[in-house]
């Protein structure tokens, strides 16, 4: 599991105070990439394809973990150790639907003065079970959690090179 930014683009520290409109808006930004992210593993045609989309995904979901606060520790229990399910079919709405309800936590919008205490122990809650709903995409896809982390470091090498050469 990473435990640092891939990126340098300038973001707040982590992990995110959620009781301010960047904070959230933030985190707001990154899951909406999470779920672009997962549209496109859904929508991608061959199985390398779809581990390049699931690297990806991987690699917003850690983004948020760090965001939070969180690390490998707590992941869910069993993350990527599930029994494979042969031919059962893949989708990715139990993850979105996750990560949309804790979009639904985030009741700080730009327009917005004041807004009631954020739960950030339901909030992590919840990013827990999106990444036990996204642990069924890795494991459908015959991936254990090292080789995700193999695709993520790959493509991380892939991202460097491009952030450096202005893409």
């Amino acid at each position: 599991f990473p435990t640092r930014r891939s990126s340098d683009l300038a973001r707040p520290d982590f992990p995110l105070d959620l009781t301010t409109h960047q904070g959230q808006m933030v985190l707001r930004e990154f899951m909406g990439w999470f779920v672009e992210e997962l549209i496109e593993f859904q929508s991608a045609t061959n199985h390398n394809d779809r581990c390049e989309e699931l690297s990806d995904c991987y690699h917003f979901l850690v983004e948020i973990y760090l965001m939070l606060g969180m690390d490998e520790s707590d992941l869910p229990y069993g993350f990527v150790q599930l029994p494979l399910l042969p031919q059962s079919p893949i989708s990715v709405w139990p993850t979105i639907n996750a990560v949309l309800v804790v979009g639904q936590l985030l009741k700080l919008k730009p327009w917005k003065r004041t807004a009631p205490p954020v739960d950030i122990s339901t909030i992590k809650l919840r990013m827990q079970q999106a990444a036990y709903a996204f642990s069924f995409l890795i494991n459908n896809m015959g991936l254990t959690l090292d080789d995700l982390n193999e695709l993520y470091m790959d493509k991380h090498r892939v991202n460097v090179q491009r952030q450096e050469s202005g893409y």
